[in-house]
């Protein structure tokens, strides 16, 4: 680890260590984290690529997601119908700000949004106009 590494840890333990001791202790984070009840949703890329992600945690300003794709920062996208900027890397995924902060309570119906699957109707569609 760096020293500027081992320096944002040790403060990181400190703060838990003061919120374990003292539930009083407030987080520096202007918005509360959330855990969606259903954490599967969909990437869309500006070219019109969709990838299936899994959300790790939401706020009304961004959310972190892992993904089988790891796009670089300043990547714009949209997760599930909320479009924002890739700004950080994480070891299991990435963090996306959103353009615009969105409202607590409607946060899970505009992430969670999973991937559509193929539709199984043109399958059959084209299996019936083959044979």
């Amino acid at each position: 680890m760096t020293t500027s590494m081992r320096e944002k840890l040790a403060n990181k333990l400190t703060w838990l260590g003061n919120k374990q001791k003292d539930p009083a202790v407030r987080d520096a984070r202007k918005h509360a984290r959330i855990i969606p009840v259903n954490s599967h949703s969909t990437l869309t890329f500006a070219d019109g690529a969709t990838r299936s992600c899994f959300i790790i945690d939401m706020s009304a300003s961004g959310v972190a997601v892992s993904a089988d794709v790891q796009p670089q920062i300043g990547t714009p996208l949209a997760v599930g119908a909320c479009v924002g900027r890739v700004v950080r890397i994480l070891s299991h995924g990435f963090a996306v700000n959103f353009v615009e902060q969105q409202n607590r309570n409607d946060l899970e119906r505009l992430i969670v949004r999973p991937a559509h699957p193929r539709s199984a109707g043109g399958a059959e569609a084209s299996a019936r106009r083959v044979g």
